[in-house]
């Protein structure tokens, strides 16, 4: 006599699973949940490295197209590198005048956007007036900064997040107190000629930068030497203080130096915000990377 016994696919005594076997028990669900996480914590890590280098590696692009841009400054200007400042007697001041003090990276009193401010400097015309360059991707500029800068109508940099090296610029026109604001030379500087340079691969000339403010780091535009500097007359020409930022893995700084060259460097003598000097690593402090003559 034949029988029709009951199959015993999803285990003796149990009814089979709705939609077949394919279902996860909560067993291997938590298994499954567990793999991910592990896979995560191996990833995300490796992930982030890998951003943060290739942030770097942006930054570097950025600062050889400022070198270029400096250089090319230079070639156009009898070789004389970008100054401290110069007098512009056409552009509009914030007091509804004319005539600011154009830098490298902007110019004094001049109204606008101050996250545009690097279309207002000497080195624009060298980069298209494009304003990107001057943004290092691994930075943020704290939004209280560009606040107060916009509510005084000031068109400061503070999205320009690389320095100039202070020792870079060279002395005043003989002019630069005159009375007349149209006179050649009113409140100019001379920039430093190239030829004088006594190492430039070894020179500084652009490198990541900040300062604090408000207990922020925010952009500052020149970098300051690792030992004070005196004039031929004794005054004080730069003061040391930490400029330099090593915002990048290890502490480092990616620097351009005025051979246009651009290399990652240790910041040396980093604070708790990675400011600090530049100078030869395994060395007493020194100004052999900052001075140019």
């Amino acid at each position: 006599m034949k029988h029709n016994w009951p199959t015993c696919a999803a285990g003796r005594g149990h009814p089979p699973r709705p939609g077949g076997d394919s279902a996860f028990t909560l067993i291997e669900l938590l298994v499954v949940v567990v793999v991910m996480l592990a896979l995560a914590a191996i990833l995300v890590p490796t992930l982030a490295h890998a951003l943060a280098h290739a942030r770097a590696a942006a930054c570097r692009s950025n600062l050889r197209h400022l070198a270029l841009a400096a250089l090319n400054y230079a070639a156009d200007h009898g070789g004389h590198l970008v100054p401290f400042s110069e007098f512009a007697r056409n552009t509009p001041n914030k007091s509804g005048s004319r005539g600011v003090n154009v830098r490298w990276s902007w110019s004094d009193d001049t109204p606008g956007d101050p996250r545009q401010a690097l279309q207002n400097g000497l080195l624009a015309p060298y980069l298209n007036y494009a304003i990107d360059v001057g943004r290092c991707p691994a930075f943020h500029t704290p939004d209280r900064i560009r606040d107060f800068y916009e509510n005084q109508n000031l068109a400061y940099p503070v999205d320009v997040h690389y320095g100039y090296n202070g020792l870079l610029l060279s002395e005043r026109h003989g002019n630069f107190y005159g009375s007349d604001p149209n006179a050649e030379g009113y409140r100019c500087w001379i920039g430093l000629l190239a030829s004088r340079v006594r190492n430039p691969p070894s020179t500084v000339m652009f490198a990541d930068s900040a300062d604090l403010m408000m207990g922020q780091l925010v952009p500052t535009p020149t970098l300051c030497p690792p030992l004070p500097v005196y004039a031929k007359d004794g005054s004080l020409r730069a003061n040391p203080l930490p400029s330099f930022h090593g915002r990048h893995p290890g502490g480092r700084a990616n620097v351009a130096w005025v051979d246009g060259h651009v290399s990652s460097e240790m910041v040396q003598a980093p604070d708790e915000n990675r400011l600090g000097f530049l100078y030869p690593p395994d060395e007493n402090r020194n100004n052999s990377w900052m001075s140019a003559e």
